[in-house]
């Protein structure tokens, strides 16, 4: 009995030391040693079964030891399943469609009309090729019930040669064009203008334009000067008439602070004679001549952040006087991609000459007055956006343009001989007038189907003009639709349906005067119309594809310019073709 309580005093002074060294340690001095603290090792098996922890035993008075026994069930959970991964089915390898360097493309129509386009891009060595371009558009059929030719052709050939190392690239090239149309355009009785008597026994209508250039250009990457380019041009025409111009641009930016500047350089000149003077004229001694210099320097600032977008800059301009216009544009996102208003002001000073003049109108006639358009500004304002599949715009503009270039009848002028017969009011002179344009418009881009795409837009305009009594030729209003299908994985549709509203024209005859007054005249309207063009490709192999193309297809009968009817509905069917040279 004694020797039981002598055990029990004993097990009950030990626990108490082991009780009460840890206050006894805290008050002792632990100087710099260091303290290492030993934590029991308790292993986790990380694959297999779910890991078991040895259960930690809190009774000490076991007289003997005991096997415990844990029933262990294996199944998949997601801390220790690991499946295992078969081998990866190789992705099906697209064969890359191969590249040709030559594309020909022939169309041939009714109304023995034709259409030629061919591009050759050859390469010479790792860094250079050479560019080759032939473009062609014809129609040799007279259009019905007209008594004189109107035929046209029009016909350009360009070549150009490519050297690119690393970043930079170069280009040199030369391209030549004629063009051939007719003053088919001869009115019977217009406006009650008595229609003169004229006996001539073969009408000489057709002119012919040719053009000439050079050109060459610069540009890399990145850097204070980015591009540069230099293009030099002659346009001539049967009558002896000639036009020059000479363009050098260049671009580049510089670095302020963090921020970049952007400058826009050039120098623009544009000179010409004509061989006859104005058909409105009395003097018919000599045509008119012009030479226009222009110096430009545009520097643009941009700033961005997440929702705002703005562009500070200013046009700087040196054309016989010191002229600024501003350059500024604002946009900011009023509903995170959906909803972003904007606004735009800017101006120029613009240079006509000839060659642009019959390129927009190439019945015009060699005896015009040229001189350079002042934009004095232009100002936007409106909202745009759009979702995943589609976009829209909605804008307002004002325009206000000193010696805006408007086409005019010619005068019927039976006064004087010409070589050429483009005087009995079947030829256009261009007139100038200061013209304040207000214009409302609304445009939209969708994607309602895979391989469908749908985009259109309406203008409304309004015209007041500064002295003339309308803003002539052009239109009140103007719409347009396109659609672009890919089905069936070869097809391809192209259609587009266009509206031209209501213009203003005039006719006009000129009298000899015993008192100096106005031409007899008369205003008219041409009447709006539509067209409505299709083109349907097929994509038999990489290398050939066959199309039929609709022109006109509802055969409207319109007139561009007044006095000159449109060709009616022509179809055509032709193929592309491509291969290597």
């Amino acid at each position: 009995m004694k020797t039981q309580m002598l055990k029990n005093n004993l097990y009950f002074s030990l626990l108490f030391l082991l009780a009460t060294s840890p206050i006894l340690a805290q008050d002792q001095d632990l100087g710099t040693e260091s303290v290492t603290v030993v934590k029991n090792y308790a292993p986790v098996i990380l694959i297999g079964a779910k890991p078991l922890i040895a259960p930690i035993l809190k009774e000490v008075s076991w007289d003997q030891k005991r096997t415990l026994t844990y029933p262990i069930q294996e199944f998949p959970v997601a801390s220790n399943f690991i499946p295992q991964l078969a081998a990866p089915d190789a992705l099906p390898a697209e064969k890359a469609p191969k590249s040709y360097n030559t594309l020909v493309h022939l169309g041939l129509g009714s109304r023995s009309t034709a259409a030629l386009w061919a591009d050759s891009q050859i390469k010479q060595s790792r860094y250079a090729h050479i560019g080759l371009q032939l473009m062609h558009n014809s129609m040799v059929q007279d259009l019905p019930e007209l008594n004189w030719d109107s035929n046209f052709f029009n016909t350009q050939l360009q070549g150009s040669y490519y050297f690119s190392k690393r970043k930079k690239h170069y280009q040199a090239g030369a391209s030549l064009k004629h063009m051939a149309y007719s003053w088919y355009g001869m009115p019977i009785m217009q406006g009650g203008i008595a229609q003169l008597s004229i006996a001539v026994p073969v009408y000489d209508l057709q002119q012919n334009y040719f053009s000439s250039e050079i050109f060459g250009s610069f540009r890399q990457d990145k850097g204070a000067l980015e591009s540069l380019s230099i293009t030099g041009g002659d346009f001539r025409d049967t009558t002896q008439s000639n036009a020059q111009k000479i363009i050098v641009h260049g671009n580049g930016r510089f670095m302020l602070g963090d921020k970049p500047l952007f400058w826009n350089a050039s120098y623009d000149f544009r000179g010409g004679q004509f061989s006859i003077p104005p058909l409105s004229s009395f003097d018919q001694s000599n045509g008119l001549g012009y030479q226009i210099h222009k110096v430009a320097l545009n520097p643009v600032i941009e700033l961005a952040d997440a929702d705002a977008f703005f562009k500070l800059g200013s046009k700087i301009i040196y054309s016989n006087g010191l002229k600024i216009y501003p350059d500024i544009y604002g946009q900011y996102a009023l509903v995170a991609d959906f909803v972003s208003a904007f606004a735009r002001l800017s101006g120029d000073f613009n240079l006509n000459d000839y060659a642009s003049f019959v390129q927009e109108n190439p019945f015009v006639s060699p005896s015009l007055e040229v001189l350079p358009s002042d934009q004095r500004y232009a100002f936007e304002l409106g909202v745009k956006g759009g979702g995943a599949a589609f976009s829209y715009s909605l804008s307002w503009m004002e325009n206000s343009t000193n010696n805006q270039a408007l086409f005019v009848q010619n005068p019927k002028n039976y006064l004087n001989a010409y070589e050429k017969q483009f005087n009995y009011g079947n030829s256009f002179e261009v007139v100038y007038d200061a013209i304040d344009t207000q214009r409302l418009g609304v445009g939209i881009e969708a994607a309602p189907l895979q391989g469908l795409s749908l985009s259109g837009h309406y203008h409304r305009f309004d015209y007041t003009t500064t002295p003339a009594q309308e803003a002539w030729h052009l239109p009140k209003e103007s719409a347009r639709i396109q659609l672009e299908y890919n089905f069936l994985s070869r097809f391809t549709l192209n259609g587009s349906w266009n509206y031209t509203g209501v213009r203003t024209a005039r006719s006009s005859q000129m009298v000899q005067f015993i008192v100096a007054g106005p031409m007899p005249s008369e205003v008219f309207e041409l009447p709006g119309f539509h067209r409505l063009d299709a083109q349907l490709f097929y994509q038999a192999n990489e290398r050939l594809s066959v199309f039929v193309k609709g022109s006109n297809l509802t055969g409207s009968t319109y007139a561009l310019w007044s006095g000159f009817v449109a060709p009616p509905r022509v179809v055509m069917a032709g193929a592309q073709y491509r291969f290597d040279l």
